[in-house]
């Protein structure tokens, strides 16, 4: 099960993960990682896609993840930044059609900077977060 941290227990703890320098989307995986969340595929089962496609808007999304946003520790011990519900945008599609609206951006591999990558989420779908170090409510199950 996933941990999560607020932004202040997280900091306290020493994770302030350096943001991106140059160009958001730098290596080949990078870039078929953003193919993936911003052009819709019907043959896939499951998509987050960002409503605004380019890395500009992106990278406003990926900002305030790792400067404002809680962390997440994964289930394989991989650490995670989100940002706050409402700062993000898109959609989730299921075989090509739109389900969802997504209003959190998640950082995923952000200890690998050529591995690092982002996509959409729904707050609701988080469920009811606190962070486990102080309590604090990150995502209310109502969000």
């Amino acid at each position: 099960m996933a941990t999560y941290y607020c932004r202040a227990c997280r900091l306290t703890l020493g994770y302030s993960p350096a943001l991106p320098s140059g160009p958001l989307l730098q290596t080949s995986y990078q870039r078929q990682k953003h193919e993936k969340h911003t052009l819709v595929d019907p043959s896939e089962r499951l998509q987050s896609i960002f409503a605004d496609p380019s890395t500009a808007s992106i990278r406003v999304e990926v900002e305030e993840a790792l400067v404002s946003g809680p962390m997440e520790v994964d289930d394989d011990g991989r650490i995670n930044f989100l940002s706050l519900p409402g700062t993000g945008s898109g959609f989730r599609y299921e075989w090509g059609t739109r389900i969802e609206a997504q209003d959190v951006t998640k950082v995923v591999l952000s200890s690998n900077a050529g591995r690092r990558h982002q996509f959409t989420e729904a707050s609701t779908r988080l469920g009811d977060q606190r962070c486990c170090v102080c309590g604090y409510e990150i995502f209310g199950a109502s969000t």
